[in-house]
């Protein structure tokens, strides 16, 4: 009496063989997915933090006098220690054109470059804004505006 093939228990090598292979591909098709994630993460981390950076740098530009506000006086502005901790090689771009009006203004645009992982400075985060003198001449209209004048002893 021969064994009859109905009754047998288990899994053929066969079977086992074509199960580890289908998992084999599952994971090393996950694995590609992770990576991939995993990158698209950094990416988008360091361009958040050159928006920001951008951002803070205009704030700054912005909190300047009129006067001040040149492509010599923005040119010294520092990077901020988070940007330089995630991309030692970011640089910053200033960019400041005078619009002669009217109504006369300043269009200034700071940009944030940085190299990527092959070490290509990838396309800039920037930002772009205007900046418009007093509305007075502050000496002249000093006695005119309440938030410019002084305290009487």
């Amino acid at each position: 009496m021969g064994m009859s093939y109905n009754h047998r228990r288990g899994f053929t090598i066969a079977e086992v063989s074509l199960a580890m292979v289908v998992l084999s591909v599952a994971f090393v098709m996950l694995s590609q997915f992770i990576a991939a994630a995993t990158q698209q993460r950094r990416v988008a981390e360091q361009r958040r933090l050159a928006l920001q950076e951008a951002a803070n740098q205009l704030e700054r530009a912005a909190a300047l006098p009129w006067s001040e506000v040149s492509l010599e006086t923005l040119a010294d502005e520092k990077l901020s220690a988070l940007l330089l901790q995630a991309s030692p090689q970011a640089k910053v771009l200033w960019f400041v054109q005078e619009k002669a009006g009217p109504p006369v203004a300043k269009r200034v645009r700071v940009e944030v470059a940085w190299p990527n992982a092959a070490g290509q400075f990838v396309e800039p985060i920037g930002l772009t804004t205007y900046f418009y003198p007093p509305p007075w001449n502050r000496e002249a209209n000093a006695s005119r505006s309440p938030m410019l004048r002084e305290a009487q002893p």
